[in-house]
């Protein structure tokens, strides 16, 4: 998840930028079949998402799916 101010959580532990990627290759490690369901808040830039994005994709995670809230 990320939030407004562009903290990213897994499992609602912070993890800042620099350390994501290391984090997410030990995740893949101990689970290859794992799949990444990314929530940002909506006012999170594309940009920063696509750069959480990318340190996903660059821990070599490729089932990813964006979590939406319904639109009202």
């Amino acid at each position: 998840s990320i939030d407004k101010n562009k903290n990213i959580f897994i499992s609602n532990k912070k993890f800042n930028q620099n350390t994501l990627e290391e984090k997410l290759k030990e995740i893949k490690k101990a689970n290859p079949k794992v799949k990444v369901y990314l929530r940002a808040d909506k006012t999170v830039t594309y940009e920063f998402l696509m750069m959480v994005m990318k340190q996903i994709i660059d821990g070599n995670i490729s089932n990813v799916s964006l979590i939406t809230e319904p639109f009202k």
